[in-house]
């Protein structure tokens, strides 16, 4: 059954009395859509509610964990090395029923909602499914809704290739067009037109929307999961984990990722990291997204104990010459690669 078809009023069910355990917002979105972007602009706008934030990254290394963390001191749980859609789900279900007393005072809970960020590769049906499946759970949370973060620069053209777009934005409660300000009004216009054909009951906004995560009550919830088709699994995504020096020569690394972000073209989906080149009590923040690099972003201290490293995601990891540059920044920087799903 396809998720449209849990939609019909013969599937669903009304929803019960008045419910005060924790909302819970699943974010999906695919690799570089903008989905971190979107929760540190809520952190930093936060007033009043207290958000913990959990961040599920495909990588050994958490990036994303790493760049909410050094904004925002507390309530950020990373789940690195899997995708939290298909390999995860235990640790996600021990870690939500952990937080409760985790994160407490006095024996109070020290959050009011809690917004799980997935990998860029995850489908939000199994995540959800946590949620009413798994007894320590469902005790505490209940669902809020699904936000899905789509580029809107691209995804005309990168949903034909990776069918999880879709899939993304089908289970979608809220849709939000991320880089609408890459598009020119028509193909924005385009863009809404694709999304409300794959989900016409979502609400599609602009990603400058206030609270996105404040989604508004239907009266209703999804029937029970089982009716769900099998998640898809991803373990066969290669993705490479490149740990350097502590501090790296920047002029060499200029050199050396450029060569690489040529060689590997648009088949590497996400490349991230955080490189100390100096001195400097600083590091940079590196994004590209399938062969579009982004500025890098410099953190205002480095982190006590770590050095740099990137995280590789996609099938240009397949490439022999792609694998001789990786291989490369051994000698270069003194870096370790380790390799999954090659």
């Amino acid at each position: 059954m396809s998720l449209h078809g849990l939609l019909r009023p013969d599937v669903v069910q009304a929803a019960g009395p008045v419910d005060d355990r924790v909302p819970v917002t699943v974010l999906t979105g695919f690799l570089g859509a903008g989905k971190t972007t979107l929760i540190n602009r809520v952190l930093a706008t936060a007033e009043g509610e207290r958000l913990l934030v959990i961040v599920n990254e495909f990588g050994d290394i958490g990036v994303d964990h790493a760049l909410m963390a050094h904004a925002h001191d507390d309530g950020v749980i990373e789940l690195a090395g899997g995708c939290v859609c298909c390999s995860r789900n235990g640790d996600l279900g021990r870690t939500l029923a952990d937080a409760i007393w985790r994160f407490s005072r006095q024996g109070r809970r020290d959050f009011d909602a809690v917004v799980i960020e997935t990998t860029g590769l995850a489908t939000p049906e199994t995540v959800t499914a946590v949620l009413h499946r798994d007894y320590r759970v469902a005790a505490h949370y209940r669902l809020n809704g699904v936000v899905t973060v789509i580029d809107a620069s691209s995804v005309l053209t990168a949903h034909l290739e990776h069918a999880e777009i879709s899939r993304q934005a089908g289970g979608a409660d809220r849709i939000i067009l991320g880089k609408a300000d890459l598009s020119d009004p028509g193909a924005l216009s385009e863009v809404r037109r694709w999304a409300t054909s794959i989900n016409p009951v979502a609400d599609i906004v602009e990603s400058a929307v206030t609270a996105p995560f404040e989604l508004a009550s239907t009266g209703w919830r999804l029937a029970p999961l089982a009716a769900l088709p099998p998640a898809e699994r991803h373990g066969d995504m290669p993705s490479a984990t490149v740990v350097m020096a502590d501090e790296i020569d920047p002029h060499a690394f200029a050199t050396w990722l450029d060569l690489l972000l040529v060689t590997a073209g648009p088949t590497l989906l996400r490349l991230k990291g955080l490189v100390c080149c100096g001195p400097d009590t600083f590091r940079l923040a590196i994004h590209a997204v399938q062969g579009i690099v982004h500025p890098a972003a410099r953190l205002r201290q480095k982190p006590v104990g770590q050095g740099s490293y990137l995280v590789l995601i996609g099938e240009a990891l397949r490439n022999p010459a792609v694998l001789s540059l990786l291989d490369a920044s051994g000698a270069l920087f003194g870096a370790t690669t380790t390799y999954r799903g090659l």
